[in-house]
């Protein structure tokens, strides 16, 4: 923008005729100054305004980047929790069908068990029965002597005469290797020779006055039905046949055809 430079003070007074005029022309450069005066400060006031808006902008833009950048950490941060919850809904869902899962096989590992006890009772029950049949010529004057048997094998006893898990274990359990002699313990009568599910390979022995002996869970059978045997004599090889857990000798002893705790008669 153009502007005339200020008017000089003597050739001001100098060129004045008359005093009215002086202090026109006076008066004149005043007005002039302040004007120069309200504009300088107009200038001042608008580089203030501008300075102070640059620096409103400036910090526009700095508390802008900042929501930015919390925005976007904040997502990130939202998109990961979104990720964990939807990580555990699937492991929580998973867990659920483990246990669903879990229960019915509890369910028909129970239902399989019941049916098991069941089959080792009516296999008890029948081998009693056969046992008596073979006896029934047979009759006892009474409890036979504990005396006279000897152990089948020598071997820790694992499991006794009794109840045990929900149902009567008729015999004692003794733990021996796979393939070890299975002696007699009293001489006697074979009546029984062979596969009894349960039992897997089975051999019982008549000894007359009611007592009879069985040799459960063999892996060989060395005896026949009718078979004499001598007290002592190997009458199987052990095993893990039929319901069994592991190598041993399932022994039971029965008077009549009741099983009885073996060990009072050893």
């Amino acid at each position: 923008m153009y502007m005339a430079e200020p008017p000089d003070v003597l050739s001001v007074l100098v060129s004045v005729s008359s005093l009215s005029e002086l202090i026109d022309n006076v008066d004149f450069m005043n007005r002039i100054g302040l004007q120069d005066e309200r504009i300088a400060r107009q200038v001042g006031e608008a580089k203030a305004e501008a300075a102070a808006e640059r620096r409103a902008t400036a910090e526009t833009r700095r508390l802008t980047e900042a929501t930015v950048t919390l925005i976007s950490a904040r997502t990130d941060e939202a998109r990961h929790v979104r990720d964990a919850l939807v990580t555990n809904r699937n492991t929580l869902l998973g867990a659920q069908r483990l246990k669903a899962g879990a229960l019915a096989d509890a369910r028909e590992t129970r239902q399989e068990f019941l049916s098991e006890v069941q089959g080792l009772e009516a296999e008890s029950a029948a081998l009693g029965a056969q046992i008596q049949a073979a006896q029934s010529g047979q009759f006892s004057t009474g409890a036979p002597s504990a005396a006279g048997l000897i152990w089948p094998v020598n071997g820790p006893v694992t499991s006794g005469f009794g109840m045990r898990w929900g149902r009567m274990h008729t015999g004692i359990d003794i733990a021996v290797p796979t393939g070890t002699p299975v002696h007699a313990a009293a001489a006697g009568t074979v009546v029984y020779s062979g596969w009894m599910s349960g039992y897997g390979f089975l051999v019982a022995v008549d000894h007359g006055n009611g007592l009879a002996t069985a040799y459960a869970h063999n892996s060989s059978l060395l005896v026949r039905v009718g078979d004499h045997v001598a007290q002592g004599q190997v009458i199987s090889l052990s095993g893990s046949t039929g319901h069994s857990t592991g190598p041993h000798v399932h022994f039971e002893v029965r008077v009549n055809g009741v099983p009885v705790d073996p060990l009072s008669y050893l």
